[in-house]
């Protein structure tokens, strides 16, 4: 007996901070709900596009998430997470912030920490979830 295993390709009207999912997981998995967004060593980084004014964890021409998969490394995560972002505009405006280190309650600061311990971290008590309790810590240091 042979089985065929498809994967559906899934578009999507526009950006959302619900994510794939409508979980609010806008970093996750872009097809499968459970699954890591990138391989074992791997983050899905959020990456701001060349223009400056978007994301390309989005594809707009495909209406598609896109992971932009990311070699684990502190220093990497770090520079976007101690960066600023400003000039996002239409349906990514909302991820506009200060220094995560300075707003970890922002909506873009939780999701990038949730995406760096799921692909960077194999233990440990947000292995799967988001630290809610002052992501600042170490992370920014």
């Amino acid at each position: 007996m042979i089985t065929l295993i498809s994967l559906v390709s899934v578009s999507y009207a526009a950006f959302s901070l619900n994510g794939p999912h409508g979980d609010g997981r806008f970093l996750a998995h872009p097809v499968l709900i459970n699954a890591k967004a990138c391989p074992s060593g791997q983050f899905n980084k959020l990456t701001v596009d060349t223009g400056g004014t978007g994301l390309d964890n989005y594809d707009e021409a495909n209406t598609k998430y896109a992971t932009q998969c990311t070699a684990c490394s502190s220093a990497t995560f770090k520079g976007i997470y101690t960066a600023p972002l400003s000039g996002l505009t239409g349906d990514y405006v909302a991820l506009n912030r200060g220094e995560c280190c300075y707003n970890s309650n922002h909506v873009s600061c939780r999701e990038e920490l949730r995406a760096y311990k799921e692909g960077c971290h194999g233990t440990g008590a947000y292995d799967s979830t988001t630290n809610t309790e002052g992501h600042g810590g170490g992370t920014c240091t």
